[in-house]
């Protein structure tokens, strides 16, 4: 028996079946063929499939039982008489099946607490055995939206390139994007099985990726190639030699595609960054990571109009038109890089396609083999959405992000090897993730030049 005077609604009327008419004719009705055949269902009336998306399912299905009690049949004996089906609803399958299949725990979203009466109505009234519920709230985002629906649309409008685009709150999608599944699961953890409905920063899921994938990214270089500079060494040995070190300076045992080191060749010329560059000054020691210490003698500037001066000269030191196309320098071979304030990378000339000067000599090994020019193409993606929530009466359409920020650089040879779907530090950089390689080898010369797409992987630091 059902107490009609319930506060509850869902125990005071609950939809418990859902009728869905059957059309037949009357001369042939009395076999049940057409019963049974699926072609006679009307089909204006949608089965009882249950939406994950709870909230518009529970709303789908109030309506489609509504259209279901305002079908009748006709009573005209021309007309096609109408059979009847009976479907049982979401409300009433699930605790009776829960029941029934040894379900012990039914851990559900808190828009169903209204629901969660009726629930253990049913049980009772049928004589089942009870099931526990425990409720919790929905994960929200801000700058995104979970809603399967509202994301179908997005892939089927091409506003995103697909279920895995990086920007979207997929498994596929955050995992291209870089996120290692050992922190989802250690986010959720640590979120528990919270009441309270929040929006939740992703820097914070970041945050724990960038401590799951620290260990695990071996370490290279890159530099801008807009305008990488020139720097001639004073002090050092005129033939080149190799070193090699670990992929990883904390985690030495660390491999990657096979190999657990990398090679550093060391040349009298090298190519650094032209941003460190622009901040270097006569006089100044730095330190060339995993080589040694520098102190800079001269520094070569061009300006706007393409005329060359050295530092010192006022119409060009410190003017931000100029750009640096040479730095000398002695190696101090005996400095300490404890007491250096930059570090910075550096790569041989042939990594982006550099060879010696007429009359320098030894500036590179012609002997050595020719080393891979590795392009990288950057790309960060940032988040779905400009908006932090998305409020009723907003058009999706109008607050997706677009804003693909993409640099291009030259890349350590070593990453040759480095397969795709790696996860890797570029020092100074940032973390990445590979995500295409694409490899091409120039008849002419049988230069090797490989494109790597990577994806930045957000470091969880909240951006101003």
């Amino acid at each position: 028996k059902m107490n009609m005077k319930d506060t509850n609604k869902a125990c005071r009327d609950p939809v418990l079946m859902r009728i869905l008419p059957v059309p037949t004719n009357k001369s042939s009705s009395s076999n049940g063929n057409e019963i049974n055949d699926p072609k006679n269902y009307n089909t204006t009336t949608s089965l009882p499939l249950h939406d994950e998306e709870k909230e518009e399912g529970i709303e789908e299905e109030n309506q489609q039982s509504k259209e279901g009690e305002e079908d009748k049949c006709d009573d005209d004996d021309d007309a096609v008489s109408m059979q009847w089906k009976a479907f049982p609803t979401y409300d009433f399958c699930c605790p009776v099946v829960d029941s029934l299949e040894g379900v012990t725990h039914a851990l559900r979203t808190s828009e169903y607490r209204d629901r969660d009466k009726q629930y253990k109505w049913i049980q009772q009234t049928l004589g089942l055995r009870p099931v526990l519920l425990y409720d919790y709230s929905k994960i929200c985002f801000t700058r995104t939206v979970l809603s399967k629906r509202k994301l179908a649309y997005l892939v089927a409008k091409k506003m995103v390139s697909g279920w895995d685009d990086p920007r979207m709150p997929t498994i596929q999608g955050i995992i291209r994007q870089g996120l290692d599944p050992a922190a989802l699961r250690d986010f959720m953890i640590r979120m528990g099985a919270s009441k309270a409905v929040n929006f939740m920063e992703w820097e914070k899921l970041w945050a724990i990726n960038r401590q799951h994938i620290d260990s695990k990214a071996p370490r290279f270089w890159a530099i801008d190639d807009r305008y990488p500079v020139r720097v001639v060494l004073d002090g050092g040995a005129k033939e080149p030699r190799n070193k090699v070190v670990p992929l990883h300076r904390k985690f030495q045992d660390l491999t990657v595609g096979g190999r657990s080191n990398k090679t550093l060749h060391f040349t009298p010329i090298v190519y650094i960054d032209q941003r460190d560059a622009n901040e270097s000054f006569i006089g100044e020691e730095l330190t060339l990571m995993s080589r040694a210490n520098i102190v800079i003698n001269n520094i070569t500037r061009r300006r706007a109009d393409n005329e060359e001066r050295e530092d010192g000269d006022s119409s060009v030191s410190g003017s931000s038109s100029s750009i640096v196309t040479e730095i000398r320098a002695t190696l101090n071979l005996t400095g300490d890089f404890k007491r250096t304030k930059r570090k910075i990378q550096w790569l041989r000339p042939r990594c982006i396609g550099q060879t010696n000067r007429e009359g320098e000599g030894g500036g590179d090994d012609d002997n050595d083999d020719e080393p891979a020019i590795v392009q990288l193409i950057m790309k960060d993606y940032g988040p779905l959405l400009t908006k932090d929530k998305i409020e009723d009466g907003d058009q999706i359409d109008d607050f997706i992000n677009n804003d693909t920020k993409q640099t291009t650089a030259i890349g350590d040879p070593n990453l040759e090897f480095i397969p795709r779907n790696t996860t890797i530090q570029l020092e100074r950089w940032g973390f990445y993730r590979v995500d295409a390689i694409e490899r091409t080898i120039t008849n002419s010369s049988s230069t090797r030049r490989i494109k790597i797409d990577l994806i930045k992987i957000p470091d969880g630091k909240t951006k101003k």
